[in-house]
C-alpha cells in the first residue's frame, strides 16, 4: 500500500455494528512514523513517529489534531436507515475525502444501499457484511482509486488502549483525514460506527476531547451542527464496552 511500510504484526478483529455479526481477519499492521514528509509546511508541530514511540501519554505534548477543513466542506451528512450504520459512515467517511480531492462519491441512501450488497454478496449475510473488515474488503475492491486504507485493531488492555491512542493521533497527524471507529452508540449504548474528525489532545490524556459525526441523528444545516464531542476517555470506554467486538478497531482512510 503507497506511503507504508509494513510490520509483520498479525492479529484477529472482530467487529459489530449494533446486534450485527462478527468475524475474524487477519490484516497488518502500518507505520506511520514513515509518512511526516507528506505533512504540509506549517503543519503540525509533533512528528508522528514521536507519537508512536511515546511509551506513556505524558510523552505526546498537548495539541489539537485536526483534520483539513476541505473534509469537513465536502462531508454530508445522512440519517442512517435502521441497522445500517457501518455502510452508512463508511459512505459518508470516504465520501468526504473523495470529493475534497475532486472526486465524484455521492453520499445517498442509494449509495448506502449499493454498498451494502456488494458487502452481502462477499460476506454471505447481512450480518457479515456489516463487520469492519468487510469494510475493509470493500474498500480494496471498489474505492481502490479514490483512497488508501488500513484497518487496525489492539488489545482492551492498558497497553493496547494507550497504542490505539497512538494510532488514532498519528493518523490525523499525517493524513488529516476522518476515519471510522467502531464503539457504541452513547444515547442506547448498542455497537455502533462513528466517524472521527479531530481529537484535542492534552499532555497526559487527561481533559482530552474528541469530536464525531453519528449518523443515528438527524441531519443539520451546517457541519459544526452536525459534530459531536465527549472525553476521549468515555470515547475510548465505548470503543473498548462494545460487547460484541473484542479489541479497539478503526478503520483509517486517507486519499490515494
Amino acid at each position: 500500500m503507497k506511503n507504508f511500510i509494513f510490520v509483520a504484526f498479525l492479529f484477529i478483529m472482530l467487529s459489530s455494528c449494533q446486534k450485527e455479526g462478527r468475524s475474524p481477519v487477519v490484516d497488518e499492521w502500518p507505520s506511520f512514523a514513515t509518512n511526516d514528509s507528506l505533512l504540509p509546511t506549517g503543519g503540525p508541530k509533533i512528528l508522528s513517529s514521536t507519537i508512536l514511540t511515546a511509551t506513556n501519554a505524558n510523552q505526546i505534548p498537548s495539541q489539537m489534531f485536526q483534520v483539513n477543513p476541505i473534509y469537513k466542506s465536502a462531508y454530508v451528512h445522512l440519517l442512517q436507515y435502521s441497522g445500517e450504520c457501518s455502510w452508512t459512515n463508511y459512505v459518508l467517511c470516504t465520501g468526504a475525502i473523495a470529493r475534497a480531492n475532486g472526486n465524484v462519491y455521492p453520499a445517498t441512501h442509494a449509495k448506502v444501499t449499493a454498498v451494502k450488497n456488494d458487502c452481502i454478496g462477499h460476506a454471505g449475510t447481512t450480518l457479515a457484511a456489516s463487520n469492519i473488515s468487510t469494510l475493509n474488503w470493500y474498500a480494496g475492491a471498489y474505492d481502490y482509486g479514490i483512497i488508501d486504507k488500513q484497518l487496525c485493531a489492539t488489545a482492551q488492555t492498558t497497553a493496547g488502549r494507550f497504542d490505539m491512542v497512538k494510532y488514532m493521533l498519528a493518523h490525523i497527524n499525517t493524513y488529516h483525514s476522518p476515519f471510522i471507529a467502531l464503539a457504541l452508540d452513547p444515547n442506547t449504548g448498542v455497537g455502533h460506527y462513528l466517524i472521527v474528525w479531530s481529537i484535542d489532545w492534552q499532555v497526559g490524556g487527561t481533559g482530552s476531547m474528541i469530536y464525531y459525526t453519528n449518523t443515528l441523528l438527524p441531519v443539520q444545516t451546517t457541519f459544526d451542527m452536525n459534530l459531536k464531542s465527549c472525553s476521549l476517555t468515555t470515547f475510548l470506554n465505548w470503543m473498548q464496552n462494545n460487547t460484541q467486538a473484542n479489541y479497539y478497531n478503526c478503520l483509517f482512510l486517507w486519499p490515494h
